[in-house]
């Protein structure tokens, strides 16, 4: 079926012929998670459903996630990543040291 968006990104239309049905579409415009009303497209085509946003748009907007997700974890104590330059939650205080003057 052929659907005709324009990107929230970059104010594109563009039209794509993706595989489902005027009546996938309907339970998605009625409130379905877009998931579960086309359970066979890709994300890539969801989104492009959703927002008009191409995958080609996304990565230049964002990124490779991939790559990032690494990089994400350094610095923000998550297990994986480095240490939190802020403290954690977790660690301990010195009661004394609360800096109040």
């Amino acid at each position: 079926m052929k659907i005709t968006r324009t990107s929230m990104f970059t104010g594109i239309e563009r039209t794509l012929d993706l595989a489902f049905t005027a009546e996938q579409l309907a339970e998605w415009e009625n409130g379905a998670l877009i998931q579960d009303a086309m359970p066979n497209l890709s994300a890539e085509d969801r989104e492009f459903v959703m927002t008009g946003v191409t995958d080609e748009e996304w990565h230049e907007e964002f990124g490779d996630e991939e790559t990032d997700s690494v990089h994400d974890l350094k610095g923000t104590g998550v297990p994986g990543g480095e240490e939190d330059p802020l403290g954690s939650p977790s660690s301990e205080v010195d009661p004394d040291s609360s800096g109040r003057v």
